[in-house]
């Protein structure tokens, strides 16, 4: 198993039989220095903008946490920031509860949940063969799957699109 930051990237048999993908997702580390753009995560996507992340704890525990892209703030609000993925429940320790609870919907008075606007998912990614930045609209990448530059139509494995 392989751990980025707190993500973990080691895909069970059981995870397979939910659904589980492993997957190239967004570092939401990049900023700092030395941090690839996208790291490899174990996820469920459950809809548009939502999915449920296998994460590692501080205490080496692991969780599933149900996140949405968007901000908690509505666009034009004063304290709305860029979209990113934003936890909407506290993270479960069995796959399965996470799963039941993101699918249960909104439920009043909930204070575990947190209200995401949601927006489409985006990911940077870094050509190759033309060393440019482009953005694409996606959640996620498969592992292995080709990716084309839409700037100079390099292409190859979405892993060399890690910046």
């Amino acid at each position: 198993m392989q751990r980025y930051e707190n993500y973990s990237d080691e895909l069970t048999d059981h995870e397979q039989e939910l659904g589980f993908k492993r997957v190239l997702t967004v570092n939401p580390r990049f900023g700092f220095a030395g941090r690839a753009n996208m790291v490899p995560a174990v996820v469920l996507r459950i809809g548009p903008s939502h999915r449920i992340i296998k994460l590692v704890n501080p205490d080496g525990n692991i969780e599933y946490s149900h996140q949405a892209f968007g901000s908690y703030f509505p666009p034009g609000n004063i304290d709305y920031n860029d979209d990113e993925w934003n936890p909407v429940l506290t993270p479960m320790p069995s796959a399965e509860s996470a799963i039941r609870m993101a699918l249960a919907g909104p439920m009043p008075n909930n204070p575990f949940r947190q209200h995401v606007y949601t927006a489409t998912a985006m990911m940077k990614l870094m050509c190759p063969g033309c060393s440019e930045w482009f953005d694409l609209e996606a959640e996620s990448l498969s592992i292995g799957e080709t990716q084309v530059c839409p700037k100079c139509e390099y292409s190859g494995v979405a892993e060399s699109f890690v910046g």
